[in-house]
């Protein structure tokens, strides 16, 4: 097999040659300013990683913030849109209206009724999420990370 590094040996050699024709430096020269290059690309592509990477982490941040912020709201949505979706499933008239399958009313309901088991099971989610983290916080070794958890209980 083809060493990969060596089409990469072979330009950098001649970028270093027409550096040195072209400026009329030797050949060492040439390499210096390239490897100089180089460096620099290096030094701002890690800073572009890490922005990217906090960036990232903020997000997550902000949108586990969110959430705990609105925490009690969202509880109160899925319970009530799930006693709504109950109510319109016991409803008479809408029992018949179930029974038409091609009816319009019908396939609301059951669009209803979907929507709400389907918020249930989000619900379940970020609760689970919640009781794995407060686990992480209480084994944790280091204070901060114990009092992350504290927070979220407010």
């Amino acid at each position: 097999m083809k060493n990969n590094y060596t089409v990469l040996e072979n330009e950098y050699r001649e970028t270093v040659s027409l550096l040195a024709d072209t400026a009329g430096w030797t050949a060492g020269q040439a390499e210096s300013v390239v490897e100089l290059v180089v460096r620099a690309a290096e030094k701002k592509a890690n800073a572009v990683a890490e922005k990217k990477y906090q960036d990232m982490k903020n997000a997550k941040y902000l949108a586990t913030k969110k959430l705990l912020q609105n925490y009690r709201r969202l509880r109160e949505a899925v319970h009530l849109g799930t006693e709504q979706a109950l109510v319109l499933l016991k409803d008479t008239e809408y029992q018949r209206l179930m029974q038409a399958e091609d009816s319009v009313q019908n396939q609301q309901v059951q669009s209803v009724a979907l929507i709400a088991a389907a918020n249930r099971v989000l619900w379940a989610r970020v609760n689970a999420a919640l009781d794995c983290f407060k686990e992480i916080c209480g084994q944790a070794s280091r204070s901060r990370e114990k009092r992350a958890c504290e927070v979220i209980e407010r």
